[in-house]
């Protein structure tokens, strides 16, 4: 089997080429039910390997444009891809279609990621909120001397 094959000869690289990824197209053949078999246990390969706590995966149904040798339905890897919370667009490189849209979903869906952590991220207090909180925390006997100094 060709897959069984792809899946030996690419089984070293989770932990070269994973490891400093935001993100991933996981791209599966829609003519071949063995590929998207495949999918959870590349999806758990990526989230093991890779140094992000989330990495954002979209799924890319492949060769769309063999709509007569599809054995995976629309439906179904919709289904599948919302169950895992991750996005799905269905491409094919031989006709160029939604390739370019597949690198953009995934490049939009980190940048909202960074955006939302930076929004969520608890600024570091200024040098006057870092002098009252010392003052306010040493009020004890022992640190009467440190809690009437200031800093440089």
């Amino acid at each position: 089997m060709k897959l069984t094959l792809v899946d030996d000869t690419f089984r070293c690289l989770p932990n070269v080429f994973f490891r400093d990824a935001m993100g991933f197209l996981l791209v599966f053949d829609l003519t071949n039910e063995e590929s998207f078999l495949s999918v959870r246990n590349w999806i758990a390969q990526l989230q093991q390997n890779s140094y992000a706590n989330e990495p954002e995966i979209v799924l890319v149904g492949h060769k769309c444009d063999l709509a007569e040798k599809r054995v995976i339905s629309l439906q179904s890897a919709k289904t599948f891809a919302r169950e895992l919370d991750i996005g799905y667009i269905e491409a094919s490189a031989l006709m160029n279609t939604n390739v370019k849209e597949s690198f953009e979903l995934l490049l939009n869906t980190i940048m909202i990621k960074l955006e939302n952590s930076k929004a969520q991220r608890i600024p570091f207090p200024s040098k006057t909120e870092l002098i009252s909180m010392m003052n306010t925390t040493n009020n004890s006997p022992a640190n009467e001397k440190t809690s009437a100094k200031t800093c440089c």
